[in-house]
């Protein structure tokens, strides 16, 4: 409850106002001058404030108006005086009293009638102007959301029949969308702003509106400069004040139109990838020599670029060639992504940026119709795993729910940070025990059935119609997951939806990837045995690392990197050779020169994929391999990191 505030400079007059006050049980503070009662004022406002008329620093009337000099609120107030001028109490009045009492034998008797009368009317004034401000604040309220929306709202008069009448009221979207001011809009009759075609669907629509209340219907809207709109129309039929009225919402798909046009060559696109993977296998029997091609055109590149001056016109046409020939290596991994055959490039990822990042492309995937809906988690959810096919996960993810929701639906993309039960765990042994980031991707669609689900990752199992899919886009989402550690669960019943949920380990506060490209390569002295069999690459990687400052031994293949390290008679700092080789892979080189005592540590090269260099044990725990093709300033990178970092990660 709130307080009383007393302003009298009188100490006997404020005890027995107080004491008179005593019967309302609330607190009565005393101020014995104006300047006293503002600073009281300046902290909060009472539920009265009886102030004397005549106070020792100003009168009443002057604090009033202090108090709106320097925007303090005024409370409700009843003036008290000893001196019955009246045009003083009038003044008072003007200014808002609520009451004016004057001091005399019957105050005792009056004036907690004359408070509690102030108090009443106090609350009344409250209430009204609490009542007042939410009527303000609903009808902004409805006035911005009828502007506000980026459809066109129209409303017109119900007339004999169900005749559509004269058109009551239309937002600025409606009036700026036809080309109209709004008071042109209201004039016209509103089958006036209907196309031919729409206008003999009249009758129809209008029977609809009478039978159901609402109908939704196509339409084609006429400007005033004559184009034709394509709309989509939502139609509302309600009384007001014994009237009938229709609200229209009238929404613009010429872009939907477009959209789905291009939704539809994105779905051939789609499918055209989905199968791919027989190319992919193609792809990866060529990988090796693609890789090689693309190493020396980088590398060479990167020479005459850093051969040129810093104006020089020519560097544009350089950076030009290694833009094509990082393109053609990222076209080469797409093709193999589809076999899984491509060597992934585990990176330190935050799953809430991999969803943003990649957000618009699915706005432009899915349709209009489709609303995506993003639940991040707050904190980092980090996890291990290739960026690009995480991309790849969610993009198969959305497309599968997009075929569920033909209609439209809702998607949800959704992170998390979990400590699971031992339950869990026991349903997936794979998985780490600890810390899980999840990744779910739930879909309002058709869902599926027991049967379905059971054979979801097989390779060609679909449930579409024939045409309408591979069945190879869940079994790489399969294939990717487990290739990064982690696992999916899936949860559907028929006409429910689906959800997926792919766990990967948390890695915690780890300091995400950072591109080393972009850091200046530094030079080195050591030794280093370069073995590559390819002899325009060989002589590529000797003279790149020549010009970093290494001392180079190059060989052709094993025995002569076996027989150059014999010669040299001590150990190099660097063993730097191609994986796979005629006579002897690198690792097999690798092991033999570590026997010897003859490499201080290995860096591999490969332009193989995936499975070509697991049968040689590269893809080991605690073993450096550089991937072809790469530019100078990555190997460069990936000399110093190996030469520098600890021993035990650069093995043979």
């Amino acid at each position: 409850m709130g307080f009383i505030l007393i302003t009298e400079d009188d100490r006997d007059t404020n005890l027995l106002v107080a004491k008179l006050l005593e019967p309302l049980g609330m607190e009565v503070r005393c101020a014995y001058s104006a300047r006293e009662a503002i600073e009281i004022l300046r902290g909060g406002l009472p539920e009265l404030l009886l102030l004397d008329y005549s106070l020792p620093d100003m009168n009443a009337l002057e604090m009033l108006a202090g108090l709106k000099k320097n925007k303090i609120p005024t409370p409700p107030f009843i003036v008290v005086t000893g001196m019955g001028d009246e045009r003083a109490a009038v003044e008072a009045m003007k200014l808002g009293a609520q009451d004016y009492i004057i001091k005399d034998a019957t105050l005792p008797s009056t004036l907690l009638d004359h408070v509690k009368k102030a108090l009443v009317n106090a609350g009344l004034r409250r209430e009204l102007e609490q009542t007042k401000t939410l009527l303000e604040e609903e009808r902004d309220r409805y006035k911005l959301l009828f502007e506000s929306t980026g459809d066109a709202l129209m409303v017109n008069r119900i007339g004999p029949g169900g005749q559509p009448a004269e058109f009551t009221e239309a937002n600025e979207r409606a009036c700026s969308g036809l080309g109209y001011t709004r008071e042109e809009l209201l004039k016209l009759d509103p089958t006036g702003i209907l196309d031919s075609q729409t206008a003999e669907q009249r009758d129809k629509i209008i029977a609809a509106l009478a039978r159901d209340g609402s109908a939704t219907f196509n339409a084609v809207h006429l400007t005033k400069d004559g184009r034709r709109i394509p709309v989509e129309v939502s139609a509302r039929i309600f009384d007001y004040k014994g009237e009938k009225f229709a609200l229209s919402l009238a929404r613009d798909i010429s872009e939907r139109r477009q959209a789905e046009a291009e939704r539809e060559k994105l779905q051939t696109q789609l499918l055209q990838s989905q199968k791919m993977e027989t190319v992919g296998r193609l792809a990866g029997g060529i990988a090796h020599d693609f890789n090689n091609l693309t190493t020396a055109i980088l590398c060479y590149a990167g020479f005459l670029l850093n051969g040129l001056a810093g104006d020089d016109a020519k560097r544009e046409d350089v950076k030009g060639i290694m833009a094509a020939a990082e393109r053609a290596s990222e076209l080469t991994r797409q093709l193999l992504a589809f076999s899984r055959k491509q060597i992934l490039d585990p990176r330190i990822v935050d799953l809430n940026l991999a969803v943003g990042g990649i957000l618009n492309m699915l706005k432009r995937l899915l349709g209009d119709d489709i609303k995506i809906v993003t639940m991040l988690e707050e904190r980092p959810c980090q996890a291990r795993v290739d960026a690009g096919q995480l991309d790849q996960v969610i993009v198969n993810l959305t497309v599968n729910s997009r075929d569920a929701m033909p209609r439209g639906g809702t998607l949800v993309l959704q992170t998390e940070l979990l400590t699971p039960e031992e339950d869990f765990f026991s349903r997936h042994p794979d998985l780490p025990r600890g810390p899980l980031v999840c990744l779910s991707v739930r879909d309002t669609g058709s869902g599926m059935t027991g049967e379905a689900r059971e054979h979801l990752f097989e390779p060609f199992f679909t449930t579409k119609e024939k045409g309408k899919g591979t069945g190879l886009g869940l079994p790489t989402v399969f294939g990717i997951v487990k290739q990064s550690g982690g696992e999916i669960e899936t949860e559907s019943a028929p006409d429910r939806g689906t959800t997926f949920r792919i766990y990967f380990p948390n890695i915690g506060d780890a300091v995400p990837h950072r591109d080393k490209e972009k850091e200046i390569p530094a030079a080195g002295t050591e030794t280093i045995l370069l073995v590559e069999d390819a002899e325009n690459l060989r002589r590529l990687e000797e003279r790149l690392l020549r010009a970093c400052g290494y001392t180079v031994i190059a060989a052709a293949g094993g025995k002569e990197a076996l027989e150059a390290a014999e010669r040299l008679g001590k150990p190099v700092d660097l063993l730097l050779t191609d994986v796979v080789m005629p006579d002897m892979s690198g690792r097999e080189l690798a092991l033999e020169l570590t026997r010897r005592k003859l490499a201080g540590r290995v860096l591999y090269m490969s332009g193989y994929t995936d499975d070509a260099i697991t049968k040689h044990g590269v893809l080991e725990p605690g073993i450096a391999l550089m991937n072809k093709p790469f530019t100078i300033e990555a190997l460069s990178l990936k000399l110093r990191e190996v030469l520098d970092g600890p021993a035990d990660r650069a093995r043979a």
